[in-house]
C-alpha cells in the first residue's frame, strides 16, 4: 500500500506533466502554421498533427490505466 506522500508526490507529477504536454500540443500548433504553404495544404498539416497527437496521447492514457 502506498502511502499519502507518496500519492500525493505522484499526482502532482502527472498534473505537471500534462500542463507540459499541452504547452507542447500548443507550440507545435503554432509552429505547424508554415506561411510557406498554401492555406488547403498548412490546415491539413495541422490535422494530421493533431490525429498524431490524439493516438500519442491515448497511448498515454492507456499506459497510465494499467
Amino acid at each position: 500500500m502506498r502511502s499519502f506522500a507518496h500519492e500525493s508526490i505522484h499526482g502532482i507529477g502527472n498534473r505537471v506533466k500534462r500542463h507540459v504536454d499541452t504547452v507542447t500540443y500548443a507550440l507545435r500548433f503554432v509552429f505547424s502554421m508554415d506561411t510557406a504553404t498554401p492555406g488547403r495544404a498548412a490546415h491539413q498539416k495541422r490535422i494530421d498533427l493533431i490525429r498524431e497527437d490524439r493516438v500519442w496521447f491515448g497511448a498515454q492514457a492507456e499506459l497510465g490505466a494499467s
